[in-house]
């Protein structure tokens, strides 16, 4: 008797945790497929979006600014220091990529609620194939420096913007 109440006690550990990695698989795809677009584009469809975007950044340098495989990347401490407090929290990263040879543009939105609850010190910014590494930028430094043009990369092939808001 003692061996079948161990039996199904071991049974519905095992559906419990199987039910709650299919919420969180779901949970994720949910995530994703909510904050994702991808449409075909035309290259002057998407250098309009992309100009669109950074018309609302226009007076502002990104924070890391690729042309080709040159970084350059101004002194995110003395940035740090000199941004002003926001006065309403950031919202949501996006990234914005264009590949030639696909003619698709991807947008997407990575809610910062998420971000936060990474419970990290910093992240890498990794979008369209391209890894910064050097940018180590935490979320408390996002909110810092407010909404902001984080990366602006442009080649041959593809075109990225990363932004807050």
């Amino acid at each position: 008797m003692k061996n079948k109440t161990w039996l199904w006690i071991l049974l519905g550990i095992v559906a419990v945790t199987f039910a709650g990695c299919l919420a969180l698989v779901g949970t994720g795809i949910y995530v994703v497929r909510r904050n994702m677009d991808v449409k075909t584009a035309t290259a002057d469809t998407a250098q309009d979006e992309f100009s669109r975007v950074r018309a609302q950044f226009a007076d502002q340098e990104p924070l890391v600014q690729i042309e080709g495989r040159d970084h350059t990347m101004p002194d995110l401490g003395q940035r740090l220091k000199n941004a002003p407090a926001t006065p309403e929290p950031l919202s949501a990263m996006h990234v914005m990529v264009w590949q030639e040879r696909d003619r698709k543009l991807v947008r997407f939105s990575l809610p910062m609620w998420l971000i936060r609850m990474g419970k990290r010190e910093s992240f890498n910014v990794d979008a369209g194939g391209m890894r910064l590494d050097r940018i180590n930028i935490s979320p408390e430094d996002l909110e810092r420096l407010g909404p902001t043009l984080l990366v602006d990369h442009r080649d041959r092939e593809s075109r990225v913007l990363v932004w807050t808001e």
